[in-house]
């Protein structure tokens, strides 16, 4: 029997990689794997808990260096068979400390696995030495793109260690519920006669909101049964900046609300029920290779989607280029809106492509393809 410890961020922590982190976690629970520990930011509180049956135990500092309390906790609870680091850079600041502390745990388990939900591009410079001392630490590195994989060979991180699985996918449980029942759930119920387009996400530059605010603006004069609800909180002082704007926005110009909270997982599953079209209108994060978290929880609801041609979206570009547009491109994300209003069924079905994306990425899936690396890994 496998005895796994993830170190990563973990709820109630508003963070897409602890959402990810539980989805993991409880996914590969189900599929019987039981000795399971978290080991998380003290982000989370002092104390060890329980989620369910699985130890939960607060021991490093996010986006600081020092790892001495992880490393005698891993000590202390361990040896496990794998031990699995959830990595993003603003969880773990590029330095010498992050490598020791790999090279520490390492000696406490039989595997030692990263995810590199963030790679970094060459053109970054400085970061690559250390993204090349991270990756050859661990006995396998697990990304969510053939980009981040490519990538990493290319900066000479042997191509036989990286293991490619693509992010997770929520299926929702919300199918029978229509766009009314949703919208009164969220009390938003006056929207039903509307045509809804939703942002979601933590509200930063790169997310490009105030790209999607702006586009909007020009698209309600001419449609103006069309709304725009922004689900999310801003995130850093860019953000902060942009939810200026749209709060001056909700006095000037009909048809935008904001719903300014971190959703909450049914919250979100009903907004994303309750719109006829989600917008994902990112910017280029310059030298920045991921998989969009929120793409995933779109699919997994079954809703069409317009994305920007990043390489957080590129499920999205390679499966319905149609859906695509360029990135920081007003003009083009205009004329999609407007294309998706006008010929709503032709664009919707386009998007039903992605259903079999969101099936065969289900945590269930997912959870299958982690536990027969550790399963290989442990064969070595």
């Amino acid at each position: 029997m496998l005895r796994i410890a993830y170190i990563a961020p973990y709820p109630p922590e508003p963070c897409g990689i602890a959402e990810y982190t539980k989805y993991l976690v409880s996914a590969v629970y189900e599929l019987g794997i039981r000795d399971i520990e978290v080991l998380t930011d003290y982000t989370c509180g002092k104390d060890i808990r329980y989620d369910g049956s699985i130890k939960v135990i607060p021991c490093f500092n996010r986006g600081r260096v020092g790892y001495d309390d992880l490393v005698r906790v891993v000590r202390s609870e361990g040896p496990f068979d794998i031990i699995h680091v959830q990595h993003e850079y603003l969880i773990y600041p590029p330095s010498e400390d992050v490598i020791t502390m790999l090279r520490n745990i390492r000696k406490y388990c039989r595997s030692l696995v990263i995810t590199m939900h963030t790679v970094i591009h060459t053109i970054k410079g400085g970061v690559i030495k250390h993204q090349k001392e991270l990756c050859d630490a661990a006995d396998a590195v697990i990304v969510h793109s053939i980009l981040q994989e490519y990538e990493l060979w290319i900066q000479g991180v042997n191509l036989s260690k990286i293991r490619k699985i693509p992010h997770g996918t929520k299926i929702t449980l919300m199918n029978g519920i229509d766009k009314y029942e949703a919208l009164k759930r969220l009390g938003l119920e006056n929207l039903k006669d509307k045509f809804i387009f939703v942002g979601i996400g933590f509200i930063r530059w790169d997310k490009g909101t105030d790209l999607l605010l702006e586009a909007f603006t020009k698209i309600h004069k001419k449609y103006p049964n069309a709304v725009l609800v922004i689900a999310g909180i801003p995130q850093g002082s860019d953000g902060v900046e942009i939810e200026k704007r749209i709060s001056g926005s909700l006095d000037s110009a009909d048809g935008v609300i904001h719903l300014k909270k971190y959703l909450s997982n049914e919250e979100l599953e009903l907004m994303l029920r309750a719109a006829d079209v989600v917008v994902l209108s990112y910017r280029e994060h310059p030298g920045h290779l991921g998989i969009s978290g929120a793409f995933h929880r779109v699919i997994g609801c079954f809703r069409p989607v317009i994305c920007t041609k990043v390489p957080r979206l590129i499920e999205c570009t390679e499966l319905v280029p149609e859906a695509s547009v360029p990135p920081d491109d007003k003009e083009a994300l205009i004329k999609k809106m407007i294309e998706v209003i006008t010929n709503y069924s032709k664009f919707a079905e386009a998007c039903k492509r992605l259903e079999k994306l969101a099936r065969e990425t289900s945590w269930s899936e997912i959870a299958k393809k982690h536990i027969e690396l550790y399963e290989e890994l442990l064969r070595r």
